[in-house]
């Protein structure tokens, strides 16, 4: 019996929970304050503005896709934005929760 390839999105979604796992294993050790903290604001701000460009180079120079690439395109955007959402209310709620 042969083993299926992963699709595209399944291998972008691997790759991107790798990534979240290395992110969170160094997680632990930062503190609110710490210039890893800050360090890590700026690797989150550096990977935005990299994707930020290719989404922009994309919609000023729109690639017509077929339509498997197209759903792994729509799977990857929903996945960033319901991840940034997610980060975003966890978040909030820190920051109200450590406000005196």
């Amino acid at each position: 019996m042969a083993v299926s390839e992963p699709s595209g999105s399944e291998r972008s979604q691997r790759a991107f929970g790798r990534q979240e796992e290395c992110l969170l294993d160094s997680l632990d050790a930062i503190t609110a304050t710490s210039p890893a903290a800050r360090e890590l604001v700026a690797k989150i701000e550096k990977k935005a503005l990299q994707l930020s460009a290719l989404l922009r180079e994309l919609d000023n120079h729109p690639i017509p896709f077929d339509d498997s690439l197209r759903e792994e395109l729509a799977a990857v955007l929903d996945q960033v934005g319901c991840r940034i959402a997610a980060t975003r209310v966890l978040e909030d709620q820190a920051g109200r929760r450590f406000d005196p």
